[in-house]
């Protein structure tokens, strides 16, 4: 059965809750150790930066979905602001960011699970089930969504705050090292910044959540709110846990420094649930990922850039986009794992992608809005963006290559009609 058009399910609680699992992934079970490794007693520092720094990315994210919903987010509010070059600068970007990204998630997923041996040197294997376990969720049914959110998501959220909190109570009744706070006089910003690509990869998501909003009933009252309240938990969840990692002064690279904070309060046997706890997450995450990018391939299938079997719908899900995400994730999983490029250097690279492209919906923000409201946020984004972009980019041959891509991509269908 095909469909020509996306259904809205989602309410304010299971739009909440799948925007959560967009955003929740490593940001909890990888990066604080990286950071801290990086740079120390800082690192505290760049996560509340980064926390301080989307604030307005969010609210530019919220100023677009409420007033455009589409499944194309960013590409879409790119061709009504700027026309059909930018839609397919956007669109090229947004896969860069993803191909990188959530293969690095789940990789991240497959070493927790791997780091308990009930099977030896099996990270590779759980990683690729957790790309096609999400892919078979998320092309159910429409209907079915938000049961799936709720089963999935909603279980794995509780859990996981549940056990933040266990931590953080164990720390505050016991003889735990206090957590070493830099002197104010000998900070810097230079050294602050310095892992921003890595943590702001963490404070990405929103742009990938703005797919979603014509899934929701009430686009215009319940989409800015799950945004808003799935952010105020984020950043509770990402600095706790970052403190968690630096309190007990874990810096281990191997994406398990949740376990070695479990390990260290609890002993050995922590490491189970902990690592159950973080597949799980993982699993929720790619899910969440995945069901946002296919309705991006589906916008862009339905608008002649991609082949017209990825626009098709199946009892109101693009089923087609989301098993051709599934097999570009797959694929990119093998690549790490053959050695092509390293974990660290997939997490930079979305980061890196996923900062373009919030510059880019603020600049759609200023030129669609007439409201000074609107135009401050979109420069309260737009000025650190390309400051940071300057500064502390990465792989500007990879960046020169996605221009180039768009730039085919873009004459090559320039004879069609697009609008």
């Amino acid at each position: 059965m095909s469909d020509k058009k996306l259904q809205g399910t989602l309410n304010f609680f299971t739009g909440t809750i799948l925007v959560l699992t967009v955003i929740l992934g490593s940001g909890l079970l990888i990066l604080p150790g990286i950071v801290y490794r990086m740079i120390g007693d800082s690192a505290i520092y760049t996560w509340i930066v980064c926390s301080i720094f989307s604030i307005p990315l969010l609210l530019v994210m919220i100023e677009l979905g409420r007033i455009h919903q589409s499944a194309g987010g960013i590409a879409y509010y790119a061709k009504i602001a700027f026309g059909r070059y930018l839609e397919v600068l956007v669109f090229v970007f947004l896969l860069g960011a993803i191909a990188f990204g959530l293969p690095s998630i789940a990789m991240t997923g497959g070493l927790y699970l791997s780091s308990i041996k009930v099977l030896p040197n099996a990270a590779f294997s759980y990683s690729i089930f957790i790309v096609v376990g999400s892919a078979f969720l998320a092309s159910r049914k429409s209907q079915s969504i938000p049961k799936i959110v709720k089963l999935v998501g909603g279980s794995v959220l509780f859990l996981l705050i549940l056990i933040l909190l266990i931590f953080l109570t164990t720390i505050a009744f016991t003889e735990s090292p206090a957590i070493q706070v830099t002197n104010a006089k000998d900070l810097s910003l230079s050294v602050i910044l310095q892992p921003f690509m890595l943590v702001f990869f963490s404070f990405t998501g929103w742009e990938i959540a703005s797919h979603l909003a014509e899934d929701f009933k009430n686009p215009r009252r319940d989409y800015p709110l799950a945004i808003a309240l799935s952010f105020l938990i984020v950043c509770v969840l990402y600095i706790g846990s970052a403190y968690l990692v630096q309190e007990q002064r874990i810096s281990d690279f191997g994406s398990t420094a949740m376990n070695s904070v479990g390990e260290r309060l609890f002993g050995s046997v922590a490491s189970y649930p902990i690592s159950l706890l973080a597949y799980s997450l993982v699993f929720a995450n790619i899910f969440g990922a995945v069901s946002a990018i296919a309705r991006l391939v589906y916008y862009m299938a339905s608008r002649q850039y991609l082949p017209s079997y990825l626009g098709r719908l199946t009892h109101g899900t693009p089923v087609n986009a989301i098993f051709a995400v599934a097999l570009v994730l797959i694929l990119n999983i093998c690549l790490a794992e053959w050695g092509v490029i390293d974990i660290q250097q997939m997490f930079s690279i979305a980061g890196q992608n996923f900062l373009i492209l919030y510059l880019i919906a603020s600049l759609c923000l200023f030129r669609l809005s007439k409201s000074t409201y609107s135009r401050v946020i979109a420069l309260l984004v737009g000025v650190p963006s390309v400051y940071i972009l300057i500064k502390y980019s990465t792989a500007p041959v990879y960046i020169l290559s996605l221009l180039a891509v768009t730039q085919i991509t873009y004459q090559m269908q320039k004879g069609g009609n697009r609008e």
